[in-house]
């Protein structure tokens, strides 16, 4: 019996990725960044518009879509620089900070970057005990978070080409996609009216709409250190900045509109 042998992935690292390899189009582009926009994260900050800043359904659309387009159209402009040079974001701070300079944006992007799968992996966790248990009875999230971390450890093993045509373009932009309208047809069949202001005390006018309108533009922004590390596979700065654009800015309004409702 012989062992099937893994590939391991093309490795560029901090050198330009060759033109040859720059493969994602425009559609892969708004596959990657709808399912990068896509978040539980995302429902939880939906709900603070209404929530915390108290504004009505109708005011919340007005707010997701004008900050979706705005700060996805800057996530999607400072892309261009990875599609046109093919290095990932902190290294293309070297020309500006020079080599020393630009270490210690980067330890601190490591940082920030260790923290976030540790959260993002606790949330997988603990979402998937709550979903299994009707079926499988109590499984604690402690044994579901190891699972999640080897699912997400065999898609960085993939890389990022093979991510997006093989498992995104394929299989989870679908199911993605299915799920996010069961929960529309959850939302539609509510009793309640979703039009009406809760929480009115919350609203206090123009602040608020702008608090609240801050809240939505941050996020494409938040993925700013990272947007290079992803597009430097673009087949060009237009596939890059429109890809991008569309992508994060349709999936950011739909989630901030649906966590709201």
């Amino acid at each position: 019996m012989t062992w099937p042998r893994v590939k391991t992935p093309p490795e560029w690292g901090v050198s330009p990725v060759p033109l040859e390899q720059r493969r994602l189009g425009t559609l892969d582009l708004v596959v990657l960044w709808s399912s990068l926009g896509v978040g539980l994260l995302v429902l939880v900050a939906g709900s603070l518009l209404v929530n915390l800043h108290g504004l009505s359904l109708s005011e919340v659309i007005a707010v997701s879509v004008i900050g979706s387009v705005v700060g996805s159209l800057m996530l999607a402009a400072s892309s261009r620089h990875g599609a046109r040079h093919g290095v990932p974001t902190m290294v293309s701070l070297r020309p500006i900070l020079g080599r020393g300079g630009s270490a210690l944006p980067s330890a601190l992007n490591a940082f920030q970057l260790l923290g976030w799968a540790a959260f993002e992996l606790l949330v997988m966790g603990l979402a998937a005990s709550y979903l299994l248990r009707p079926t499988f009875g109590p499984l604690p999230a402690s044994v579901l978070i190891p699972v999640a971390g080897l699912i997400v450890l065999a898609l960085a093993w993939l890389g990022p080409l093979r991510v997006v045509r093989t498992w995104l373009k394929r299989f989870a932009f679908w199911i993605m996609l299915a799920t996010t309208l069961l929960i529309v047809l959850s939302l539609a069949t509510q009793p309640r009216d979703l039009w009406a202001r809760y929480n009115s005390r919350a609203f206090e006018g123009l602040p608020s709409i702008l608090l609240a309108l801050d809240l939505v533009i941050v996020m494409p922004i938040s993925w700013w250190p990272l947007v290079a590390d992803y597009n430097r596979f673009a087949r060009s700065a237009k596939a890059s900045s429109l890809g991008t654009a569309v992508g994060y800015a349709s999936a950011n309004t739909s989630f901030y509109v649906l966590g709201a409702a």
